[in-house]
């Protein structure tokens, strides 16, 4: 499940409490939040609570914390405390809707959302996590509905641009995609995972020359991603480098045994060789690890046409 989108907002702690023992507590707890050390933000933002019960903007930081720690209950048991003493909280409405969506409760989700909304529109942050809801169930018109409201309000969130490209891929629109993660590289030269995507949407797009490009530098900087050596592996292959890129994926498969996909490139692979053992054998291994549910019926009809 994706991680919850949490809105920290530090700064008001700065600016109504900057000479308060608690709010540098706060601050220390929202640095360890943004660098995901969950644990030491629970225990700084507590300390900082204990200091001053009064200040409500302890509680809502504390609900994210909690909400990335899986502790939902406790989540809400602190936004209740934040909405309490002011119900026109933008943020405790957004953090309340993911926390719904995160529980399968969308309708409870969305009423969430919508009081987000109507206290400020201007904000990008509660369609931003519409679309993410939406997103999981699958409704992907109204999921890019609100990812393009969301971009259009502030076009330079790289991740935005991320939860677009993914729903494009979904919806089956891989040129959109491309679009989202070429401006993601655009917006941030160093997102290692929008090239990997878009070296991925080259593959479908059988633009290998492209992929091989992409990959090329990923590959310079880390060479033991299996993500990228298993891409690059199938890229060599239909560029003529079958023995090299065989070599990448099966150095991917020793570090992620359990990557169905990889199997599905040794399959096509075997299949231009005309080795139909092989071929077969990738393809079992490919559907014993869940290659439909996570990817859909490719692998069955090379089944279908090849091992039968």
């Amino acid at each position: 499940m994706r991680t919850l989108l949490i809105l920290c907002m530090s700064g008001l702690i700065q600016t109504l409490y900057a000479q308060s023992d608690a709010a540098a507590l706060a601050k220390e707890a929202n640095d360890s939040l943004r660098t995901k050390n969950f644990a030491a933000a629970l225990n700084l933002i507590n300390r900082s609570i204990d200091l001053d019960k009064s200040i409500s903007e302890l509680y809502y930081i504390r609900a994210s914390i909690k909400a990335h720690m899986e502790d939902r209950k406790g989540a809400h048991k602190d936004l209740d405390k934040v909405l309490k003493a002011h119900p026109e909280h933008y943020g405790a409405w957004v953090n309340r809707g993911n926390l719904y969506a995160s529980e399968g409760r969308f309708d409870e989700a969305f009423a969430a959302f919508d009081k987000a909304e109507a206290l400020d529109s201007s904000h990008p942050a509660v369609f931003l996590n519409r679309g993410i809801a939406f997103y999981k169930m699958k409704r992907y018109d109204e999921a890019l509905l609100n990812y393009n409201k969301a971009i259009s309000l502030n076009p330079d969130d790289p991740m935005a641009y991320h939860f677009r490209a993914e729903c494009h891929n979904y919806s089956g629109n891989p040129d959109l995609a491309m679009t989202d993660l070429e401006n993601i590289i655009r917006l941030d030269s160093n997102d290692w995972a929008a090239k990997t995507n878009l070296g991925f949407c080259y593959i479908t797009k059988e633009r290998y020359q492209d992929a091989a490009v992409i990959y090329q530098s990923l590959y310079s900087k880390n060479s033991s991603n299996p993500y990228i050596l298993s891409n690059y592996g199938y890229v060599k292959h239909m560029l003529g480098q079958t023995e090299q890129g065989l070599a990448m994926i099966n150095k991917s498969l020793f570090m992620m045994p359990g990557n169905a996909y990889a199997y599905k490139y040794l399959a096509l692979i075997f299949i231009a060789q005309n080795d139909k053992v092989k071929a077969c054998e990738a393809i079992e291994k490919g559907l014993k690890l869940g290659y439909t549910a996570a990817y859909g019926q490719e692998l069955l009809a090379l089944k279908q046409n090849h091992c039968l």
